[in-house]
């Protein structure tokens, strides 16, 4: 309705008046504008629409990532966490209020936390994904061996951190070990 009216306006405008004067430029433009601009009420329903699907695409990534079976994490330049799901935190043995904020170093036995901190460094140095093994030892003595895929994230194309998603293959490399020394018996037993 509003459209309308304006469209009317312009059109009255021009049909009777010859635009040529400084005045009647500077109306027409002021006219040109409200006919472009969109209304208070269309711009407020599309900021609407647009949060909707911007919390929509965040509860959905934020489902895969708090479900998803391996160990999602995000770390800044300075090694320190700035995000865990819920897999993380259960094979790590740490909570989120625990880690964020917290280096390697101050969460893991430093055996392995130097190794992980080398593999980062080397992962944001390149700036190219990289699919590394890593091993870590709980408080009660559980081995774990991780498939770790490690990203370098960028804002304006200046490295601001890392990303990485770890899936526990420990059954996998056990099973592994198993067959090398099956085979190798096997073939013992042949001569």
């Amino acid at each position: 309705k509003e459209m309308d009216k304006n469209k009317r306006r312009i059109l009255a405008f021009l049909a009777f008046k010859e635009v040529e004067t400084e005045p009647d430029i500077q109306k027409l433009n002021e006219i040109v504008q409200l006919i472009i601009r969109p209304s208070r009420k269309e711009l407020m329903e599309e900021i609407t629409r647009k949060n909707e699907e911007l919390s929509n695409s965040k509860q959905f990534l934020q489902s895969v990532l708090e479900n998803i079976h391996s160990a999602v994490y995000a770390k800044d330049l300075d090694d320190r966490y700035t995000y865990m799901n819920n897999e993380w935190e259960q094979v790590m043995g740490h909570t989120r209020q625990e880690a964020i904020g917290k280096s390697d170093l101050e969460l893991f036995p430093e055996i392995y936390a130097r190794q992980y901190q080398k593999n980062d460094m080397e992962i944001m140095r390149s700036r190219k994904v990289r699919t590394v093994e890593e091993y870590y030892q709980d408080e009660s003595g559980q081995k774990y061996t991780f498939l770790s895929t490690k990203v370098p994230m960028t804002h304006k194309e200046k490295i601001i951190g890392l990303c990485g998603i770890s899936t526990d293959i420990t059954q996998r490399k056990e099973m592994e070990e198993e067959l090398i020394i099956a085979k190798a018996a096997a073939e013992e037993a042949a001569r």
